[in-house]
């Protein structure tokens, strides 16, 4: 998820200025949008609905977002499209990172946490690192629209993941 959301990130910014001429100040008031949803959904609606959904149901809900939102991103002609499919992409970031996070957490022998959850987040680092790069290059040697139809098939193929993984996740939901 973060390799998916790295390769967006880099790259939106060229997208819309190509596709809707946008200049540094929509691109910055564009990711302060995304970023207060972000803040507001972890903050408030994760928390409150980890714990009745369970950390299964959630990854499983934010992979599917932000394969939607990313494939969205690149059918966006109209500025009212893609500012559906950021939103859309922000309350599946803000559901999967903490519930991936957690079940990670929640896989992993008490005394190996530690070490486990370091990996985990030095993997999402080198997607961090891999992303942009990634983005770039599909931007500028595939097509505009390539870094948010990767972004997608990656959200996808970890959802697929997920998904055949299900039974062995841990779920602290009541549902």
């Amino acid at each position: 998820s973060s390799l998916a959301m790295s390769t967006m990130e880099a790259t939106l910014v060229l997208f819309v200025g190509d596709r809707f001429q946008w200049g540094i100040r929509e691109v910055s008031f564009g990711f302060a949008f995304i970023g207060l949803i972000i803040v507001l959904s972890q903050g408030f609606l994760v928390r409150r609905l980890l714990p009745i959904v369970g950390e299964k149901r959630m990854l499983v809900a934010g992979l599917t977002m932000m394969g939607i939102s990313l494939s969205l991103i690149a059918d966006s002609d109209q500025i009212w499209i893609l500012a559906i499919s950021q939103t859309i992409l922000a309350f599946g970031a803000s559901f999967t990172n903490p519930s991936s996070m957690g079940s990670i957490s929640l896989l992993s022998p008490p005394e190996e946490q530690g070490s486990v959850m370091g990996t985990a987040q030095g993997t999402a680092s080198l997607g961090r690192i891999i992303g942009p790069l990634l983005g770039g290059v599909a931007y500028g040697a595939i097509h505009i629209v390539a870094p948010f139809l990767i972004g997608g098939l990656m959200a996808f193929s970890a959802l697929c993941v997920v998904i055949a993984l299900f039974s062995r996740l841990p779920d602290h939901g009541k549902l």
